[in-house]
Parts: C-alpha cells; structure tokens; sequence
C-alpha cells in the first residue's frame, strides 16, 4: 500500500500549500514502479483478491480521479528513490544519484 502511503502524504502537503497560500495548480505527478498499483487506482472495479484494501483503494482512485494527483508508470531501473530504498551496488547507487540530479558529473 505504498501508493496510497505517498498520496496521503501528496494531498497533506498540497493542502498545507493551500493554507499558507500557495495553492497548487493541476494535479501533482507521482510516478511509481508498480503497474498493477497504478492498474488498481484507475479501475473502478474492485476484485475479490483486493477486498480488504477496498477503502483504501476508494480514496487513492478519489484522488486520481479528482485530478489532484497524476500517476506515471516509472521502470525500476529508472527509479530514482531506489537510492533510499534499496540497497545498491556503487554502479546503480550512482546512477540513481545521476536520475536525481545529484550526480558530480
């Protein structure tokens, strides 16, 4: 549940803009590594195997479709948060850095 971990953090933070008076125009994008996440957030129909999330994938589908979040299919090779998340040989950490703008060169 990753995906609507990152949407509640996504629409608490375009809210806190909001109240400080920067609010955000168009959807925020959110790229994620998980086709299937991204398949279940646009489905309107739930299946058996995704009953005990139901709620949840209610509120992230809400959000996607009230066009305050934008989900993008991003390969894992091309994941940037790889870096903080995955432990990497020096050759991919390197190349995350460089994906995330933090590369020296």
């Amino acid at each position: 549940m990753a995906l609507f971990r990152a949407i509640r953090e996504v629409v608490w933070q375009r809210r806190l803009l909001a109240e400080l008076g920067e609010e955000q125009q168009g959807p925020t994008p959110l790229y994620c590594d998980s086709q299937g996440a991204i398949a279940l957030a646009k489905n309107p129909v739930l299946h058996g195997l995704t009953k005990h999330m139901k709620v949840k994938w209610h509120w992230v589908r809400s959000m996607v479709t009230s066009g305050e979040v934008e989900l993008h299919y991003v390969k894992t090779t091309a994941q940037p948060a790889d870096m903080m998340t995955k432990r990497l040989v020096e050759q991919q950490h390197w190349k995350c850095c460089k994906l995330a703008g933090m590369a020296l060169n």
